[in-house]
């Protein structure tokens, strides 16, 4: 199993979500990514429906942590198309640290992470918003 099925299986199945980002931290330091010739920016975001309804997730999701609105979140992505594989972060002036996003399209099911005084984390799926909604 190569390590992005590794990390999709770690995404929709674990019950500990500090397991996938773990793992894709350490996949990240390895600079596993950039050596598959397909990882590339995804230079405008606006363009992937998908992708928008995921930033929309994590907006309104940090919104209802923070308790409050996020002036503006930026996203900034890269992906590997043929694992359907999404990663980046969503940035904001509002926030001390940025949102890391995990989300897979094929199984329409994510991972962010929120850091701050604790670091809170939540899978989601663009399924039913009720199927598959942790928050951890």
């Amino acid at each position: 199993m190569n390590c992005i099925e590794q990390l999709k299986r770690y995404v929709v199945q674990s019950k500990d979500l500090s397991e996938p980002l773990n793992y894709f931290f350490d996949l990240t330091d390895a600079d596993a990514f950039s050596k598959i010739k397909s990882h590339r920016a995804v230079k405008q975001i606006n363009q992937h429906n998908e992708l928008m309804a995921v930033v929309q997730i994590v907006q309104k999701e940090t919104n209802e942590r923070l308790g409050r609105a996020i002036k503006q979140l930026i996203p900034v992505f890269h992906e590997i198309p043929e694992h359907h594989f999404f990663h980046g972060a969503c940035l904001s002036h509002d926030l001390v640290m940025p949102l890391a996003v995990i989300y897979f399209a094929d199984v329409k099911t994510g991972i962010f992470a929120t850091a701050g005084r604790q670091t809170d984390m939540m899978r989601f799926s663009l399924m039913k918003q009720a199927d598959m909604k942790e928050k951890h």
